[in-house]
Formats: C-alpha cells, structure tokens, sequence
C-alpha cells in the first residue's frame, strides 16, 4: 500500500526500494510485490521491463485472475503487448468470474486497440456491478469521448474526478487521458 501511494505521488523509485528487499521474503505476498514492481517500473518509462515480470508472474501462475487482470490493464494502461491482449483480458474476465475490475480492465484494452463499441458493453457492465467506483465512471468518460458522445465522456470524467482528484493522474500519466 505504501509503494503504490509513493508511486501514485511520482516517487516511484522510492517505491521501488521498499518492493526489492521484501521480495526476498514475500511468501505468499509475492504476487502482489510483482504487480506492484510493474507498476512502479510503468510510473518510471520502463513498461517493458513491467510487462517481463508479468509474463514471468503468469507462467508461473497461468490461472491467477489477479495477476491476468493486472497484465490485461497494465497492457492496455502502457500500449504495450496488445498483439495478445484480448486472450489475457478474456481469461481475466472468465477466471475472475466477471468481476467489475476485470471487465474495466478489458475495457481499457479495448480502448487501446480502437474498439469502443465492445470497451463500452464491458465499462457499462463493470458499473453495473460497482455504480459508485470513481475508476469505472472515468474509463466510460474515456471510452464515451472517442466514441461520438463527448459531452457525456467529459461529464464522467468530471465526476469521477470530483470523487476522487487523484483518479485520472496514471491515465493521463499513460496518455489515455487528456
């Protein structure tokens, strides 16, 4: 928790030396370092190191929703590995058994690779499930400005960021956001 409010607050390095020596010993928590280093590494313009130890992370873990989930959003957040993203983003979605988190992640990938008509049917899904998350309602204001509904996508956004100030910082940070 601590190493994402320091990456979140642009000292992901800072981050980055909490996360290295408890790996050491992470045990079951290791999983959860890992994601976090990817992040940490994402926030620092080293997205491709990010995504290697994520795919590293799922070999060694290929049915863990988390970790799928996580790789399905960190690939779409960053543009980085979409040639195979939907096949992660989908099995996200299926072993996480349609959980709002995985379908907003799927949906920020679809955002990605242009296709906003099936970003929207997961977004509107994903708030079905969870109306009041701040996240889900700024990636439908995302995907609601590309896709012919401007002023509705800039009233989401507004409100997502009236909720929570901080929520669109990674999504501008990964130009996705503007």
């Amino acid at each position: 928790t601590l190493a994402y409010s320091l990456e979140s607050s642009g000292r992901a390095k800072d981050a980055l030396a909490l996360i290295d020596p408890a790996l050491d010993s992470a045990g079951d928590n290791r999983p959860y370092l890992l994601r976090s280093k990817a992040l940490a590494l994402g926030w620092l313009g080293r997205q491709r190191e990010g995504l290697d130890l994520l795919t590293d992370l799922l070999a060694d873990r290929p049915g863990d929703a988390d970790t799928l989930d996580f790789a399905c959003w960190y690939r779409g957040l960053w543009n980085i590995g979409l040639d195979a993203v939907l096949g992660d983003c989908d099995k996200a979605v299926t072993q996480a058994n349609y959980s709002a988190s995985a379908l907003q992640s799927r949906a920020v990938a679809k955002l990605r690779l242009g296709k906003f008509a099936e970003a929207k049917v997961d977004i509107d899904a994903a708030l079905d499930l969870d109306p009041g998350n701040e996240t889900y309602l700024l990636t439908r204001g995302m995907v609601r400005q590309v896709s012919g509904d401007p002023s509705g996508g800039k009233a989401d956004i507004a409100e997502a960021e009236r909720r929570n100030r901080s929520v669109g910082k990674i999504y501008r940070a990964a130009g996705l956001l503007r």
